[in-house]
């Protein structure tokens, strides 16, 4: 008989908005005949700050994920019924933490918890979190470099415009523009100067891309699991921004993948399978030769599917990615 498992999920209630794949996601995988329950603990609550933020112990407050499992304003689902446990007794942990992280957290949590476990591994995660991971699969991206002082952001911007992207920047955040000597941080001009200057003697660190042309034609998130395309969705960028960010405004389109695409999907689930990482996001933008390329891999907290799910009715995508998901537990326990 195949061992029926129980999931402990780990989020952040505070940042989640009705868009959020995690409500979907988790009643998708409560379906699931392999799966005998699902507890989630927000870092959010009070109650969990022993564990998210001091890093104490092994205990958390949860709430079980129940048919009527569901984001709201007043964030109900986190806050009634709550009971506190062992994270101990779980069968495995599947992380929906959105950056930024506690500095010592995953540390703390694989020392009490197999990391095996631990979907996606911690040390995966902080491996891949960082943009200078995309050195090296450099051969599906567009020109980049590790800019570590202002010479190297200086000779790089001469060759054509460029973005700077914080190497641990997330969602949007922090990327900087430079063209012709002047520089944008999202819409709005910045002193290049000064933030040259900033640079140098804070000793900030950044990956440079080779800013594209194309950008409007927009920014595709693809998803996948246990080496799986889910689905993809094209966000498009907001009338005169060129980020495409949900965060930032961005709405998404249905989309398919391009044959390009569909190599990367295989050449990545092979590079971050042997980082212990099976379920993540990437990004592709179009090229200044109309090619989508590598722009970004997310590992973490990955959104997007609940907009592929409504985009493709036609698709069980939840419940695919839930199966993945236990296929991936199954492997684990």
């Amino acid at each position: 008989m195949t061992k029926s498992s129980k999931v402990l999920v780990f989020t952040d209630h505070k940042s989640h908005s009705q868009e959020n794949s995690l409500y979907d996601l988790l009643l998708a995988l409560r379906e699931q005949s392999a799966c005998s329950g699902i507890d989630v603990a927000s870092r959010s609550i009070p109650e969990n700050d022993s564990f998210f933020k001091d890093l104490q112990g092994a205990q958390v407050f949860v709430t079980q994920v129940k048919a009527d499992f569901a984001f709201s304003v007043e964030a109900t689902a986190f806050h009634n019924e709550k009971k506190r446990v062992d994270i101990r007794e779980y069968d495995a942990i599947l992380l929906r933490l959105p950056h930024p992280i506690q500095e010592g957290f995953w540390d703390h949590l694989v020392s009490i918890f197999p990391e095996r476990k631990i979907i996606n591994q911690p040390g995966g995660i902080k491996v891949s979190s960082n943009k200078s991971f995309l050195l090296e699969v450099r051969k599906w991206c567009p020109p980049i470099s590790l800019c570590e002082r202002k010479a190297d952001v200086l000779a790089f911007a001469q060759k054509f415009p460029i973005v700077l992207k914080p190497l641990e920047g997330y969602g949007g955040a922090g990327i900087v523009k430079v063209t012709d000597g002047r520089a944008w941080l999202g819409n709005q001009e910045i002193d290049w100067q000064v933030f040259l200057q900033k640079m140098e003697t804070e000793g900030r660190k950044f990956l440079a891309m080779k800013y594209l042309k194309n950008v409007d034609q927009g920014d595709k998130r693809i998803v996948v699991i246990n080496g799986k395309v889910i689905g993809a969705s094209l966000r498009m960028p907001p009338e005169g921004s060129w980020l495409c960010n949900a965060s930032q405004g961005g709405k998404s389109v249905v989309t398919e993948l391009t044959k390009e695409e569909e190599k990367m999907a295989t050449a990545l689930t092979k590079k971050l399978r042997e980082i212990g990482v099976l379920f993540f996001g990437f990004d592709t933008l179009v090229d200044d030769a109309g090619k989508r390329v590598l722009s970004e891999i997310n590992t973490l907290s990955i959104g997007g599917i609940r907009q592929m799910g409504q985009q493709r009715p036609e698709k069980p995508i939840l419940a695919i990615a839930a199966e993945e998901i236990m296929k991936i537990i199954k492997t684990v326990i």
